[in-house]
């Protein structure tokens, strides 16, 4: 078994924390030893990062120790498998094919690999193993999307080298020390009652207009799959939702005026209620998102957006005292996620909290201690 230590450098204002300290930039070492015959191995890792150096010696626990410096013959046949940048981008999209994921979802991949692929055509890069992680802090840094934005960037550029990584194309993860970052929740503001009545009102011109917005208002649907619903979902007076994010079903009942106006609609599709069942399924998403910002703004809530239905139903259950989880479950989402975003609007959990500090207000006062 190896273990990993850091050699402290003579300047290093933490050499009195020991070999095991994390939060400095002195070089790790490992000893121990490795394999079937107990293999000494006593070597300067060049490396700083903990974690690292963490996933390099687990990597040669797993497949074995080869110390090249003694056998430079061998160095040649340890090299990783060469491929090309582009290559290796189209194996990660074929893979995330085969995995069944959301063409939306793919597209997104697609336009951080070609960011990546052109950032590091700039600097002559051609083959996935001359990748090293300067160039991908590089690129990380060359980013001008928002914070948020840039979140779920990072997410999916962890993914991508570690799909790279475990096929062994490239020695390291160059992406392994790249930190997301931070993003405060952000503040939820549902749609008043006044504004609801003037979406409804201007809504209400149209049926297809009228039948969506009721939909997006009682349901909270993500834009896609409100507009991807299936006639077959509603039944009885009650929808199956089945959200393309979770997976999971629900049954939930739907208000007379909702099923009145789907009932009513004159649909081009034998089996959807808002899609011709026809083109590109984001091609219809984004005509639909187009259709309801021109209704917002005539009827004079310009600050809505299809999303912001979801947040007024979300809210609007937590602050009747619906519990968190069985929100997450009409949504589509976890409780975590819920109670990150929607907290603040939870009364029972308010009351919760209040009832808990409440209880420390009996207890005796501590004795003060005169200090002379």
């Amino acid at each position: 078994m190896l273990t990993i230590f850091r050699r402290h450098l003579a300047k290093c204002p933490h050499r009195n924390k020991g070999r095991q300290h994390r939060r400095c930039s002195c070089p790790i070492h490992t000893e121990g030893n490795i394999g079937l015959n107990q293999t000494p191995v006593r070597k300067a890792l060049n490396l700083t990062n903990w974690d690292a150096a963490t996933v390099l010696v687990h990597k040669w626990e797993a497949q074995g120790y080869i110390d090249l410096d003694q056998n430079p013959g061998l160095a040649e046949a340890t090299k990783p498998d060469g491929k090309t940048v582009a290559a290796a981008a189209r194996a990660y999209l074929e893979n995330c094919v085969a995995r069944r994921i959301s063409q939306p979802s793919v597209r997104k991949f697609e336009i951080l690999l070609s960011a990546m692929d052109a950032h590091l055509a700039k600097q002559g890069i051609t083959q996935i193993a001359d990748v090293k992680p300067e160039h991908m802090d590089g690129f990380f840094n060359s980013w001008n999307w928002s914070p948020r934005t840039a979140q779920k960037q990072v997410e999916r550029l962890r993914a991508i080298w570690r799909f790279v990584y475990r096929r062994r194309w490239v020695a390291f993860d160059p992406a392994l020390d790249i930190k997301a970052p931070v993003v405060p929740p952000k503040e939820v503001d549902p749609l008043s009652e006044d504004e609801i009545e003037k979406i409804l009102r201007e809504a209400s011109r149209h049926p297809r207009h009228y039948a969506l917005v009721l939909l997006l208002l009682h349901t909270g649907l993500r834009i896609a799959d409100a507009v991807l619903l299936r006639k077959d979902r509603v039944s009885n007076g009650r929808i199956l939702l089945y959200t393309a994010k979770n997976k999971k079903p629900v049954h939930l009942p739907l208000p007379e005026n909702l099923v009145s106006a789907l009932d009513k609609l004159e649909t081009p599709s034998r089996q959807f209620y808002f899609w011709r069942g026809e083109g590109k399924k984001q091609t219809a998403v984004n005509n639909w998102r187009d259709t309801l910002d021109g209704l917002f703004k005539r009827a004079g809530v310009e600050r809505a957006h299809p999303h912001l239905f979801r947040h007024t139903l979300a809210t609007e259950l937590l602050s009747k005292g619906v519990e968190i989880e069985d929100v997450a479950a009409i949504l589509g989402n976890t409780s975590a996620i819920v109670a990150r975003h929607y907290a603040q609007w939870s009364t029972s959990r308010q009351s919760r909290l209040d009832e808990a500090v409440k209880k420390t207000w009996g207890q005796s006062k501590p004795k003060l201690v005169r200090v002379r």
